[in-house]
């Protein structure tokens, strides 16, 4: 779309572009209507969050009034003080200064702020802070090129092509010493939902982590190699869909039964998954999000039962030792959450990549990662949380690197020695604890041999290590994912 109003040009005609079309409604006041997912095709939806426009023409000092019309409601969100982001010419995005106006109705939900333009170069506005297809293939390159003078192992393939011909992008990253049949495998995702860039974020601080000359990355790349499928949906990213692709398809309910010509991503993904399942090396996947009612860093995984679920627990909990972003309290791991039905499609989460792919394989440590749009969680020792920025959400990918090391006891500067549980079997014993499964030293044992851990103390010897958490208040049941 490309639009001049009042000497205003407004466009959404590049990647992950979203606007309608655009209206004066008196003086400097415009509405600006989003466009919702495969809206004008057969394959029409409800899925109208994601915006993402330039406008260019204004003069310095001139104050215009955007409202943002066409969306769905997103009342806790922008409740919870979201802003949208702005970026001027070539330069960094940034969340706007004012805390944007809403109004919601039965009928319409308008979310608006005022802009004084202070410069002739044009202007971006975004939900969130973007992270495009074409995006996603620049950084490619400049990580193939740090790649190959790190010596370091960086292959990229094109796994299958999109409904409209788009690569879905595949690295494989690791160290050229050793052979890779010595080494476990951990396979990473994003972006099934077009929409939730804060999961590129998240992803990109994991690669930029696992590329660079800390030891511990090194210590990563010489006892693991990384299958990451960084877009799983570029369709709908360079469409500018919430969470649709090009046939408006939920592709994260599709993992259960996926078809070749329906949804080709999906398919090959869990081809993939199956295929390194099949070498019993794969030791994590997860599939990155973003969530727009539930604050925080969190994850969904398996409610699984007895030893599985300790060995299940323990990658999050190490998660959240090793960021104060990730709040182990604020997971869910429950039988509900995996069969979860949708109040507007209904499709039950049976079909998301976590379940199916544990449905099928049996594997335990499938997670869904999830980041909040905006912001983390208030306590009482915090009543301000804070506001997530990409660099934010990029030191969320890197730790989860970090944990892996820690759960396979390969971190060269684990920061567990310096908390209360002292060491992983620390960890492993709180976990067993709260679930109540662990009455005496001997399931301990069974549940230290299950995981391959190192031996432990004698029970006399362990004192109680429980993390003390910041108390946070009650929250309605959320959905996700």
């Amino acid at each position: 779309m490309e639009n001049t109003v009042n000497g205003l040009t407004f466009r959404s005609n590049f990647d992950s572009g979203n606007l309608g079309r655009v209206e004066c409604i008196g003086g400097d006041d415009y509405m600006c209507h989003v466009t919702g997912d495969c809206e004008g095709t057969p394959h029409a939806n409800s899925n109208s969050t994601w915006f993402h426009f330039e406008v260019q023409g204004g003069d310095v000092g001139r104050t215009v009034m955007l409202h943002i019309k066409s969306l769905n409601a997103q009342t806790k969100l922008y409740g919870h003080d979201m802003r949208p982001v702005v970026r001027k010419g070539k330069g960094s995005w940034s969340r706007i200064t004012t805390r944007p106006h809403t109004v919601a109705t039965q009928q319409h939900f308008v979310v608006s702020w005022p802009y004084t333009f202070d410069g002739t170069d044009p202007v971006r506005f975004a939900f969130t802070y973007p992270y495009s297809y074409c995006e996603l293939k620049s950084h490619l390159a400049q990580w193939e090129l740090l790649a190959k003078q790190s010596s370091i192992v960086f292959e990229r393939s094109v796994l299958t092509k999109s409904l409209d011909g788009r690569d879905l992008d595949m690295l494989r990253i690791t160290s050229p010493k050793g052979r890779d049949s010595d080494k476990k495998i951990a396979l990473f995702t994003a972006r099934v939902h077009p929409g939730e860039t804060p999961a590129s974020h998240m992803l990109h601080g994991l690669i930029d982590f696992l590329l660079s000359d800390n030891p511990q990355a090194a210590a990563l790349r010489a006892n693991f190699v990384f299958k990451i499928v960084p877009m799983l949906n570029p369709d709908g990213v360079a469409r500018g869909h919430y969470r649709s692709d090009t046939n408006g398809v939920n592709l994260n309910r599709m993992y259960d039964c996926p078809k070749m010509d329906k949804h080709p991503t999906i398919y090959a993904v869990k081809k993939l998954f199956l295929s390194l399942h099949g070498t019993g090396r794969l030791t994590l996947y997860i599939d990155f999000h973003a969530h727009a009612t539930k604050r925080g860093c969190f994850v969904y995984g398996n409610a699984l039962a007895g030893e599985k679920q300790v060995h299940n627990l323990l990658f999050p909990k190490l998660l959240s030792i090793n960021n104060e972003l990730f709040g182990y309290q604020d997971c869910n791991f429950s039988q509900k959450n995996m069969r979860t039905k949708g109040k507007k499609d209904g499709l039950s989460k049976k079909g998301t990549g976590r379940v199916a792919l544990y449905n099928e394989s049996g594997m335990v440590q499938c997670y869904t990662l999830e980041a909040n749009y905006n912001m983390g969680m208030p306590s009482d020792a915090d009543p301000c949380p804070v506001t997530y920025t990409p660099g934010l959400l990029r030191s969320v990918g890197e730790s989860v690197l970090v944990t892996l090391l820690d759960e396979h006891r390969m971190n060269p500067s684990s920061v567990l020695h310096s908390t209360t549980y002292q060491d992983l079997n620390g960890v492993l014993l709180s976990i067993s604890r709260s679930l109540k499964q662990v009455n005496s030293a001997t399931s301990f044992e069974r549940i230290k041999k299950t995981l391959s851990l190192p031996t432990i103390p004698r029970a006399d010897d362990l004192a109680p290590r429980q993390r003390v958490f910041k108390q946070r208040p009650k929250r309605p049941a959320d959905r996700g994912e």
